[in-house]
């Protein structure tokens, strides 16, 4: 079973939401991760488990990393409105 990392400095955490809103601007996913990060803050945790679980899948094609940030920042609420924030800039 998997133990929640411990929390990043603060800077690297607004670090990885920006890197996480850019890529998903890039990737035209802007407006439909507002949609399920809005609709499903309750369920975000579960989110971030779901991804933590995955991320070995994704680390075959490269995106691990990406996969493992995501991840750390689904599994805190204020991380989860500040990325909301951060893509609602827009």
């Amino acid at each position: 079973m998997r133990t929640t990392s411990p929390t990043p400095p603060e800077e690297e955490v607004e670090a990885m939401i920006t890197e996480v809103a850019n890529l998903l601007r890039r990737r035209g996913w802007r407006v439909p991760a507002l949609v399920v990060l809005e609709a499903g803050a309750p369920l975000a945790f579960l989110g971030g488990q779901l991804l933590w679980v995955s991320q070995p899948v994704f680390s075959l094609f490269g995106q691990g990393d990406m996969v493992a940030k995501l991840a750390r920042l689904m599994e805190n609420p204020a991380t989860v409105q500040a990325l909301t924030r951060e893509l609602d800039k827009d």
